[in-house]
């Protein structure tokens, strides 16, 4: 009885901390991308270095989009799993340079 009294309350306080860590990060993300409207996309890329690639904005401007692969893997019951993602950033430049919108994803 102790010992599931134990591992629940063990599981509760990982949930909490990951809940609590998840939206730190998400406030961090949403901090440095809001801190670049405004800039000229040239800054951006000077900092950030050039973008996986762009498309059209199609307002006569365009969109920089960087993007990463991230593959995780887990041994389940004797099998490794994988699983691939590839989360992105796109930030929105109007037609000189000027960042005006921004979107995550993954």
């Amino acid at each position: 009885m102790r010992q599931k009294i134990f591992t629940a309350l063990i599981s509760t306080i990982i949930l909490f901390t990951s809940c609590t860590s998840t939206k730190k990060v998400q406030e961090q993300n949403k901090q440095t991308m809001d801190s670049w409207m405004g800039h000229h996309k040239s800054e951006l890329i000077q900092s950030w270095g050039p973008p996986s690639r762009y498309e059209s904005d199609g307002k006569g401007g365009e969109i920089l989009i960087y993007e990463q692969k991230v593959t995780r893997g887990a041994v389940i019951y004797g099998t490794y799993h994988e699983k691939t993602s590839y989360p992105y950033k796109m930030f929105y430049a109007d037609k000189d340079g000027k960042l005006y919108y921004w979107r995550t994803g993954s």
